[in-house]
């Protein structure tokens, strides 16, 4: 189906479209932001911050281009990454897609243990059993279709955004300035994969662009303001983090969260020991994992699905649940503490791959010689050696 259309775009709905994005954006990734890039130091945290998010700007104009000029009106990123580049194209992004889908759920529901666990001081019962009170309710409710969890989005965005100022301002009274000077460059490399986690916004980039009637200003003016809010809120939050907790020597420390693979809520929950921030630190954790939990089950259903053909059927959508939602769960059962390596392996191998490599690939196949071409050679270097340095940091 052909749909192109020259309609204005109301600032209204180009604004709704920024909610979605900075909602869909702020997932795990924030949590596990200021752990896993803590121990390298703000500095160069925020310098490998900023260079990733123009990277990922760009690429997603990239796609935004690619879909802008493919014919086909309900193309997603498997097909757009097909028809230019082929076999090579289609098997490389379904694997990507799969190692970001999975690797993601993998991640939230890991997350979400770790919360509950600290929370309720579950030292009887295992990680994995407070995973499972996420997960079940969360997969219904996800199962449940699209209605039930787009009317729930404006409630959990509320909670989200309450929870994360009363963690802030408690976090601000225990800010030491000092932990903000310190810097250990060496431990930079680390930072990209989950960097990359915590500001992809790529898989909902065709979505946006049908939305806004495939006007091509306004899918730029959405794609650029939905990522500059996450990118302040990741920052703020980052700062906020790491002058609160101390960086070593101390079981409510930076480098102990680092070891025992937990997201930045648990820490903060523990140091402070107040209900306030305990039950906040939930909330945050809790509905800024289920929004992207959520949305990314709901788009692997419809993924496999059409790469399955999956008929509609009652016996099809079990089927296409539990190859959805059964593998994360079985993960997390006989790995309770794999989140930060789940986000390090999706960001550093998935996202560089299908949202990074693929699509450069198909700017400088397309693009005549200039300047957008030179910019995604560069751009595709600079994914593929992320790619790379994962790989020898898992080696």
């Amino acid at each position: 189906m052909n749909k192109s259309t020259t309609d204005s775009v109301s600032i209204g709905t180009i604004i709704s479209v920024v909610l979605f994005l900075t909602g869909a954006s702020i997932g795990a990734g924030i949590l596990g932001l200021p752990i896993q890039t803590g121990l390298a130091g703000l500095l160069p945290t925020f310098i490998a911050m900023i260079i990733v998010w123009v990277m990922l700007l760009i690429s997603a104009y990239f796609i935004a281009d690619i879909y802008l000029e493919s014919k086909t009106y309900d193309a997603d990123i498997p097909e757009l990454l097909e028809r230019p580049l082929g076999w090579f194209g289609k098997f490389f992004g379904t694997i990507g897609y799969l190692l970001n889908a999975y690797g993601v759920l993998v991640a939230y529901i890991a997350a979400s243990g770790s919360v509950l666990h600290a929370l309720f001081l579950g030292d009887t019962l295992p990680v994995w059993f407070f995973s499972l009170c996420f997960f079940i309710p969360a997969t219904i409710a996800t199962i449940a279709g699209h209605k039930i969890v787009r009317k729930a989005n404006g409630l959990i965005m509320l909670l989200m955004l309450f929870s994360f100022i009363i963690l802030m301002c408690f976090s601000l009274s225990k800010f030491v300035p000092n932990r903000l000077s310190f810097s250990n460059w060496k431990l930079i490399g680390p930072c990209f994969p989950i960097l990359l986690t915590a500001f992809v916004i790529h898989n909902l980039v065709p979505s946006v662009c049908r939305f806004l009637n495939r006007d091509r200003k306004a899918v730029r003016k959405a794609l650029l303001w939905g990522m500059i809010i996450p990118l302040v809120v990741n920052l703020v939050w980052l700062i906020g983090v790491v002058g609160a907790l101390p960086l070593f020597n101390d079981l409510n420390s930076i480098s102990a969260a680092f070891k025992a693979g937990e997201p930045a809520t648990v820490p903060l929950e523990k140091l402070t020991a107040s209900k306030w921030v305990a039950y906040s630190g939930m909330i945050f954790s809790i509905t800024a994992i289920f929004t992207s939990f959520a949305a990314i089950g709901i788009g692997m259903k419809a993924f496999f699905k059409d790469l399955l053909k999956i008929p509609e059927t009652k016996i099809g959508f079990v089927i296409s649940s539990a190859i959805v939602f059964l593998p994360p769960i079985i993960i997390v059962f006989c790995y309770p503490k794999i989140f930060l390596d789940a986000l390090g392996l999706v960001g550093g191998i998935g996202v560089s791959l299908v949202y990074g490599v693929l699509p450069c690939l198909i700017m400088i196949k397309k693009s005549k010689p200039g300047y957008i071409k030179k910019v995604a050679i560069v751009l595709m270097f600079a994914f593929f050696a992320i790619m790379v340095l994962e790989v020898i940091q898992r080696s």
